[in-house]
This record gives C-alpha cells, structure tokens and sequence, in this order.
C-alpha cells in the first residue's frame, strides 16, 4: 500500500475484510465460522479507525475509557433488569461475557459514538446539536443493526432462561423503549465526547459509519 494516506489504508484495509465477512456470512457453509470472528472484526474496525485519527492523546484515551464504562455498565443493568432496554440477553457470538454482557458491546458504544460524533461534530455548531445529532444517527443505524443481530444471535429479545439449554425462538419485536434507551444513552456518551475531544477526522468518521450501515442493510437484504 505504498504511496496510500492512512485514510486510504484504512478504507482499502475494512473494504476488503467486511466484504469477506459479507461472503461469509451469505454461505449458510461459513456462516457461523464467519460470525464467530465478529469480536476480532469489531478490534480490528476500532484499531484502524483509532489509527487512521492519528493523534491519540491522554483526553481521547481518557473519553474512550469513560465511553467503554457507560456503555457497558448500562446494558449490563438493562440486561439484568430488563427495565431499561426490556427483555432481552446476548448470544455467543459476541465472545467473552462479564455479567452477562459481552466485553464487546463497550467496544460498540464507543465505535459507533465515535464516528457519530465526529460527523456532527463537523455539521453542527453548538454543543447540543452535536450531542443530538450524533445520538440521532446512533439510533437510526441501530434500526437497521437490530434484525439482523437477532437472526446471528448476537442478542435476542427475550430474557435469559434459568435454563441456559433451552431452546428460543428469535424474537425481532424490539421494544419502543429500546430506542428510547440507546437514544438517552448515546446522548451521556456524546456528551463526553464533545467535553474529552476537539476533532475527530470527518471524512474517517463518515467512512466508519456508512460502513457499518451498508454492512448491515445488505445483510438485512440476504438472510
């Protein structure tokens, strides 16, 4: 890749590994190998995004660390609870889990409010419309992320059985107050966003973003 700008590199790099992934996962043959990689594709999105930033200083690392924190600590409370997203509880896929969250979903949070908030932090200028924006676009990506993490049992939406054999039906009635939730949510996250990080590379942020969405709605077109 010589001669490519880290922009370039990190385009041409997830490029090639989400259309892998889109290949795989299409082939009910390589399905499940391919959605047992997840975890180390949602490191490796986070790593280039990170990289292709640049400068990483102490604030962004302190942000990062504070973002992973509330995202967790909040689904591992509606998790537990079902009171604040409603019922549901993670599958395998997702890898490790503490508390019945997988350690990968705080990747998520800070991932996808990363990139949301670089956008708005380019097309807005005051702090609450960047906050909003980028809560906005948190929850319409996740629109378009929920039928398909059902169908790939990443979560579905009914409790944890006691009895962790049992067999469930994939449940894709997501409740109002999930949305709701990832909408309150991702406006604590922002926020910390807008008060830990001057700039956040436009460009890459919009990148990072229309991925995940083109990712996810064509899975939504072929499972």
């Amino acid at each position: 890749m010589k001669g490519l700008g880290r922009f370039q590199i990190v385009v041409v790099v997830l490029c090639i590994f989400y259309t892998v992934g889109l290949i795989g996962i299409s082939m009910p043959s390589t399905r499940a190998m391919t959605v047992s990689l997840t975890p180390m594709n949602l490191l490796l999105t986070m790593g280039m995004f990170l990289w292709g930033i640049g400068k990483v200083d102490k604030k962004l690392l302190g942000s990062l660390a504070t973002v992973f924190l509330i995202g967790y600590g909040v689904e591992v409370a509606g998790v537990n609870t079902g009171v604040l997203f409603g019922d549901y509880h993670y599958g395998s896929p997702l890898g490790w889990q503490i508390f019945n969250v997988p350690l990968m979903i705080g990747v998520n949070w800070v991932l996808l409010s990363l990139a949301a908030f670089g956008i708005a932090n380019k097309l807005m200028d005051s702090a609450i419309a960047k906050v909003v924006l980028a809560s906005i676009l948190m929850v319409l990506l996740d629109f378009v992320i929920e039928p398909v993490a059902v169908t790939l049992d990443f979560w579905n939406w009914v409790a944890l059985p006691e009895n962790l054999e049992a067999a469930l039906p994939r449940n894709y009635d997501i409740p109002l107050q999930n949305y709701i939730m990832w909408f309150v949510t991702a406006l604590g996250v922002n926020s910390i966003w807008y008060l830990g990080v001057k700039h956040i590379d436009f460009k890459l942020s919009c990148f990072i973003l229309g991925l995940q969405l083109i990712f996810f709605a064509i899975l939504n077109m072929i499972l």
